[in-house]
C-alpha cells in the first residue's frame, strides 16, 4: 500500500509536514473519520501557525493537508482501495457500541490477509476470513482476564468493574481458534492481546489455556462475561500477574519509542 494512503488518522501527520511532505496525506476511515481529521486539525491551529511563521516556505502548503475519503461496510467485504494488484476491502464487525466498526482484508498476488479490529465472535469475521492465508487477529484470555479482575476487587473496584466490561465486544482465544478452524486459515496472528502477556511462559499460557468453561455462549453481538473463579490461584499470585501485566505494556511503549526513533531519517 502507498505509504500516504492509510485507514486511520496518523499521528505522525506534522511530521510528515515538518519533512516537506509535498502532497496531502490520503485517509480512509468510516462516517465521522472527516470530523475527526477536522477536529484535531482545529485543535492543532494554533501550533499550525506558530510552525508557518517559524519556518515559511519551508514547509509545503500541501503537506498539512489531509484528503479523507468516508468508506461504508457490509457484513460482506467491499472493495474501497485499489492500487495495482492490491486490493484493500473493509466489512463490518461486532464491537457495540462501538458502532460502525470495521475489519479489512487485503489480497495481492493470490494470497490474502484478514484484520480483525476490535471484534467479538461474529458471522462477519467468518466470511471474510474463509479461506484467507493469514488472520491477524485480536484475542482476550478469560481466565487471565478474570483473574485480574479478582486481584483489582479489594483496592481498585471500579478498575475492577471496567474490566469486567471488556469480554462482553472482544473476541476469546479459544473463540478465535474456532473461527480459524472453521475458515479454513492458513495461519493465525494474534495481536491486541488481552490483558498484556510478560513472558514467554506467559505468552504459551495465553495461547493454550482457553477453556470453555470460562465463556457464557450467547448468539454473536450479544454480551458475554466471564463466570467463576479459577481454582488453585491465590491473591499474591493474581496481584503479581497484574503487576508484571502493566510492568510489560509500559516497558513495550518505551521499545516503540526507541524502535521508532533509533533508524529515523528524513525518508
Amino acid at each position: 500500500m502507498h505509504s500516504d494512503r492509510i485507514t486511520d488518522f496518523p499521528d505522525f501527520l506534522f511530521l510528515r509536514w515538518v519533512t516537506s511532505a509535498s502532497k496531502p496525506l490520503e485517509v480512509y476511515g468510516p462516517e465521522g473519520t472527516q470530523r475527526l481529521a477536522d477536529g484535531f486539525l482545529m485543535a492543532m491551529r494554533r501550533d499550525i501557525g506558530y510552525r508557518i511563521a517559524h519556518h515559511g516556505d519551508k514547509l509545503h502548503p500541501e503537506g498539512i493537508k489531509v484528503e479523507v475519503t468516508e468508506i461504508s461496510a457490509s457484513a460482506s467485504p467491499t472493495i474501497f482501495l485499489e492500487a495495482g494488484d492490491l486490493r484493500v476491502e473493509a466489512f463490518a464487525v461486532d464491537h457495540f457500541p462501538v458502532v460502525p466498526a470495521f475489519g479489512f482484508r487485503t489480497r495481492c498476488g493470490g494470497r490474502s490477509v484478514v484484520f480483525s479490529g476490535d471484534t467479538s465472535k461474529c458471522d462477519s469475521l467468518l466470511e471474510a476470513s474463509t479461506g484467507a492465508d493469514m488472520l491477524v487477529c485480536e484475542a482476550l484470555n478469560v481466565t487471565m482476564l478474570r483473574r485480574m479482575i479478582e486481584a483489582l476487587k479489594p483496592n481498585a473496584p471500579l478498575q475492577a468493574g471496567n474490566l469486567e466490561d471488556v469480554p462482553s465486544y472482544h473476541i476469546s482465544t479459544l473463540e478465535v481458534a474456532e473461527l480459524a478452524r472453521d475458515a479454513g486459515v492458513g495461519e493465525v496472528v494474534l495481536t491486541h492481546l488481552l490483558p498484556t502477556i510478560a513472558s514467554q511462559d506467559a505468552m504459551e499460557a495465553f495461547v493454550c489455556a482457553g477453556d470453555e468453561r470460562d465463556l457464557q455462549r450467547q448468539n454473536p453481538g450479544r454480551p458475554r462475561h466471564a463466570a467463576g473463579g479459577g481454582e488453585g490461584s491465590t491473591m499474591t499470585d493474581d496481584s503479581e500477574m497484574f503487576v508484571a501485566s502493566l510492568r510489560n505494556r509500559i516497558r513495550a511503549m518505551n521499545e516503540l519509542w526507541e524502535r521508532a526513533i533509533i533508524d529515523m531519517t528524513l525518508e
